[in-house]
């Protein structure tokens, strides 16, 4: 099992690269073949560091929320992260929760 940020930022990436702004469970289910407790364990942390904008779920089923957005936030990361140069053992979460 990956770990939450790696799962997090595989989510951004999935969405992004799939042209999906705004995507449900199921849907992000799709785009990364992760399991309901995977993305319900992401979501938060990308919550947390403003990539995402979540609308709450009414009914809880499988996952923690009804719906998420990218925001613009999220789109600057992804573009930072995925069109520069990283080294193999470069953390792209770490400007955002180091500054």
């Amino acid at each position: 099992m990956k770990s939450v940020k790696d799962n997090a930022k595989l989510i951004l990436k999935a969405m992004i690269e799939g042209h999906q702004k705004k995507a449900n469970g199921d849907a992000i289910k799709r785009l990364t073949k992760l399991r309901s407790k995977e993305i319900n364990d992401a979501i938060p942390f990308l919550e947390s560091q403003d990539l995402i904008i979540t609308a709450p779920v009414i009914k809880n089923i499988r996952y923690d929320f009804f719906h998420i957005t990218i925001s613009q936030k999220g789109y600057n990361f992804y573009s930072e992260t995925y069109h520069r140069q990283e080294t193999p053992d470069s953390d792209p979460f770490s400007s955002l929760l180091y500054g």
